[in-house]
Formats: C-alpha cells, structure tokens, sequence
C-alpha cells in the first residue's frame, strides 16, 4: 500500500511539534496525555522573562549579589524556553513548506521517502504502539529518543486496515 501526502495544514504541523517534545515521557508510558507543550513553552519563557527584569531591578536597587545571580538564572531559563519555541517554529516551517511524501508500507516495515533527501525503511518490530493525536497518526518506536514517524490522520482506515489484514498488531491509543 503506497500513501501519498502533499498538504500539511499548520494544526498537524503543531500536533507533529507537540507529540516531539513531549516523545520521552510517550516512550515510557502510552497513555501520556500529549498536550500543547509549545504554548507552555511560550507562557514559561513569558514568565521567566518578567522574573527576570524584576529580579534585575531589585538587584540594581538593593545593590544584592544574590539577586543578580537569580535574575541570571532567571535569563537563562528564558533563553532556554524561547529556543525550544524557537526550533519548534523551525521544524513547524518546514513541515509546512515540505513538497510530497511517500509511505510505502509492506509486510515487513513501512519506507519514508520525502523525495529531497530522505528515505528511510522502519520494521513492524521497530515501532511499540500508535498514538493518535489530534490531526496526526505516531508511530512510536520501542527505543528511546528514536524517531517517531508521523502521518496525518485522514489515512487512518487505510492503515488500520491494511494492517488488519496482513496480521500486523501494533496496539492502538488515544
């Protein structure tokens, strides 16, 4: 079976960027409940930045070493919060401006190739289970911080029964 994706909307480019930064904690556990992780992050940088000015003007008003050294961590929790803002607008971009997509699956694995530099082949044994997630469909790996393959989820019948019917069982969550 041979799956064609040429269009990608920015609600699945969003999904695909919150199902990877939270990929750890759904390697462990299933049943993880993937959230909006880019707005928390973008509400943790809002906030360690307003910390931050406040903690370097307490610091330049009560002339306080110890202040200062807080408003620096301060700034570097904010620095670190709008660089996993900004690479996930990153990835988001290119996902969008992406051209077209081949998931050719087999009975052994199914093959990724996005026709500019790209093709990789992934075994049925490679993935733990599927997750479902807004507009996309996962697949997790078995290892940890390996790549999750993603595909939207309008093929979802598709796959599942293609799967159905060569006797493939990955397990199936919400």
């Amino acid at each position: 079976m041979i799956i064609e994706v040429e269009d990608r909307d920015e609600q699945y480019a969003l999904d695909v960027v919150n199902v990877i930064l939270c990929d750890l904690k759904l390697e462990e556990d299933p049943r993880f409940k993937v959230r909006n992780y880019r707005l928390r992050y973008i509400m943790y940088g809002m906030i360690t930045v307003a910390c931050f000015v406040l903690a370097v003007l307490f610091a330049i008003s009560y002339k306080s070493i110890i202040v200062g050294i807080c408003a620096g961590v301060f700034g570097f929790c904010a620095m670190c919060a709008f660089g996993y803002v900004r690479s996930s607008g990153m990835i988001m971009k290119q996902l969008l401006k992406k051209g077209r997509t081949t998931y050719t699956f087999s009975k052994e694995g199914i093959e990724y190739d996005n026709h500019n530099m790209q093709k990789v082949t992934y075994q049925w044994d490679y993935f733990r289970y599927i997750k479902l997630y807004g507009t996309g469909m996962f697949f997790i790996p078995k290892k940890k911080a390996s790549p999750i393959l993603a595909i939207p989820v309008r093929y979802e019948n598709e796959i599942m029964n293609y799967m159905k019917d060569n006797g493939i069982l990955l397990d199936e969550f919400t």
